[in-house]
């Protein structure tokens, strides 16, 4: 008799003993399946953001003959907010060399050894100026050191603003020689910070000749269509 109860009481705590393993094991394939879980929400949250930064990087690419903010800081306002380029080889006063300052309507082709007026609209008064150098898509490149280490050879100009009204404040041309022909950027500074940027084509010297403004805004038109297809 002893001996029966001896045997049920070990076979009632193998059963116990067996129902709380199984309980352990649900428990943790639960906690494993919840993790895993957790880990693919993650994964898959990571990949939408590198999506939706790829294709906002992709949206604020640069286009020509409008203006653009550098080393801007969230919540500031840009200190370039409209500017105006003419030239003098090529289009008129009625036509694209009369086009008012502005942040999307920027004249954006221009040929070598064309004098490239320069007229900002801003309320900087400190040392400010231009650089043409060879577009680049890496915008962010573009800070103090990238400045300070442009050689002699990049066209530049001060930009003061004129006692007249309606005078430019400053202008430079790019030299056969120096600059080929092909797309530039125009980068304005302060204080040799970065802070503003149009990008222009440079056509080789005597391409615009004989071009009426209509020809011209076509011409740049084009130029814009191709350069966004890139």
């Amino acid at each position: 008799m002893f001996l029966k109860r001896l045997l049920s009481a070990a076979l009632a705590a193998v059963a116990v003993m067996a129902f709380a393993g199984c309980g352990k094991t649900e428990s943790s394939s639960s906690k494993a399946e919840s993790s895993q879980t957790e880990t693919q929400s993650q994964t898959s949250a990571a990949s939408t953001a590198d999506e939706a930064s790829a294709t906002e990087q992709a949206a604020e690419k640069h286009i020509p003959g409008k203006l653009y903010a550098l080393n801007q800081k969230e919540g500031e306002a840009p200190v370039i907010t409209a500017l105006k380029l003419c030239g003098n080889r090529a289009g008129s006063e009625e036509g694209v060399n009369g086009w008012e300052a502005s942040a999307d309507k920027i004249r954006c082709v221009f040929e070598q050894n064309e004098w490239i007026e320069l007229y900002p609209q801003t309320e900087l008064t400190g040392s400010i100026a231009a650089y043409l150098v060879p577009h680049s898509d890496d915008t962010a490149s573009y800070v103090d050191s990238f400045i300070a280490a442009l050689s002699d050879d990049v066209p530049k100009t001060k930009l003061t603003k004129p006692e007249e009204e309606n005078g430019a404040w400053g202008s430079f041309y790019a030299q056969p020689e120096l600059n080929a022909a092909g797309w530039y950027d125009v980068i304005i500074t302060s204080d040799v910070k970065p802070v503003a940027m149009v990008t222009v084509k440079i056509c080789a010297e005597g391409e615009l000749e004989n071009k009426d403004d209509a020809a011209l805004e076509q011409l740049m038109n084009s130029e814009i269509s191709t350069f966004e297809q890139q």
